[in-house]
C-alpha cells in the first residue's frame, strides 16, 4: 500500500512538473515566436521600406525625367506658337523657359546646341534671324528625341519645303501652325518623320 502511495505521489509529481514544464516551454516558446515575429517584422519592415524606397526612387526618377521631358516640350511649343504668331517678343520670352528647362532635358553636345539656339532666339534683332535660330532648335530637340525615343511620346513632326534653313518643327498640341512662315502661310507643310 506504501509503495502504491509513493507511486502514484510520483505519478502525480512528474505530471505535475511536467505541466510546468510544458507551461514554461510554451510561454518560452511562445516569446521566442514573438520575438521571431517582431525581428520578422522589422526584417520585413526594412525589407519592404528599402524595397518601397527604392522603388520610389526609381519611379520618382522616372517620373521627373518624364517631366522634365513634357516641360520642355512644353517651353519650346511655346516658342514655336509665337513664331507662327509672328511675334518675336513672345518667343524671346518663351525662350527663357527652354534655356530654364533645357539643363534638365537634354546632356552633353544637344544639350549644348539646345541651349546656343535659345540663346540665339534671345538675342536676335529680327524676327527672320530668330527663326533660323528656330531651326537650328529644332535640329537639336529632335537629334534628342532621336536617341531617346521616349520622349516622342504625344509629339508631331512637320516639315515646310519653303523654310529657310532646317525645315522641320515639333508640334506637342494643336493643328499645324509653320512657326517659319507665320501668319502669311501658315498651314503650308506637312507630316514627317523625325
Amino acid at each position: 500500500m506504501l509503495f502504491r502511495k509513493s507511486i502514484i505521489f510520483l505519478s502525480t509529481t512528474t505530471l505535475a512538473l511536467g505541466l510546468m514544464l510544458l507551461s514554461w516551454n510554451s510561454m518560452a516558446h511562445n516569446h521566442d515566436h514573438k520575438g521571431h515575429k517582431h525581428k520578422g517584422h522589422k526584417h520585413k519592415g526594412h525589407s519592404h521600406k528599402g524595397h518601397s524606397h527604392k522603388g520610389h526612387k526609381h519611379k520618382g526618377h522616372s517620373h521627373n525625367h518624364k517631366s522634365h521631358s513634357h516641360s520642355f516640350m512644353n517651353a519650346y511649343d511655346a516658342v514655336r506658337i509665337a513664331f507662327a504668331a509672328d511675334s518675336l517678343s513672345k518667343a524671346k520670352q518663351a525662350s527663357k523657359q527652354v534655356l530654364a528647362q533645357a539643363s534638365k532635358f537634354s546632356k552633353g553636345t544637344l544639350g549644348k546646341k539646345i541651349i546656343a539656339a535659345a540663346k540665339k532666339i534671345r538675342k536676335s534683332k529680327g524676327i527672320e534671324a530668330a527663326r533660323l535660330a528656330f531651326g537650328q532648335l529644332s535640329k537639336a530637340v529632335i537629334a534628342h528625341i532621336k536617341s531617346h525615343p521616349k520622349h516622342a511620346h504625344g509629339v508631331q513632326v512637320f516639315s515646310c519645303p519653303m523654310a529657310k534653313g532646317y525645315k522641320k518643327w515639333l508640334q506637342v498640341r494643336g493643328k499645324m501652325a509653320n512657326p517659319y512662315m507665320g501668319k502669311k502661310m501658315l498651314m503650308c507643310g506637312s507630316r514627317s518623320k523625325l
